[in-house]
């Protein structure tokens, strides 16, 4: 909860400041650059305050600029566009959070079964304890071959 009144403590706070240029064309390539330049630290260390490895977060950044970049959305100006940027940021983190979460019990119900010695043993108790299980396979004589 104190992450969300944080983004709308950051957006107020960037409303407030006079608009330092107009219209933000992201297909426009000085301008992305422009963009990426300026506002990356800062996503970076908006975006630790919800994931603590700055790998990951630079990974999330990323591809989000790369999305920012294929969208090549326009913005009216500066305000809108930081509105936009950290609440989109705010969304990956969280989403990530959320996949990971779901990873993380996945593989804790999996585990155990994942170990070959396991998995051998229940393939022998299977056939050991199932009345229909097949019946060891013969050598074949040499006369069959």
């Amino acid at each position: 909860m104190e992450n969300h009144y944080l983004c709308h403590i950051l957006i107020l706070h960037f409303v407030s400041q006079k608009s330092k240029i107009g219209r933000i064309d992201l297909s426009d390539a000085k301008c992305f650059q422009v963009i990426y330049q300026e506002y990356f630290v800062a996503l970076k260390y908006f975006a630790c305050r919800y994931i603590k490895d700055v790998e990951v977060v630079c990974d999330l950044l990323q591809n989000l600029f790369v999305k920012l970049w294929e969208q090549g959305e326009t913005f009216e100006n500066e305000v809108a566009f930081k509105t936009y940027l950290y609440h989109a940021v705010r969304n990956v983190c969280l989403t990530c959070i959320r996949d990971t979460q779901r990873k993380e019990a996945r593989l804790a119900e999996y585990e155990p079964e994942y170990c070959e010695e396991s998995f051998i043993n229940q393939i022998i108790e299977s056939e050991a304890t199932h009345p229909n299980a097949p019946a060891p396979s013969r050598p074949l004589s040499p006369k069959a071959i």
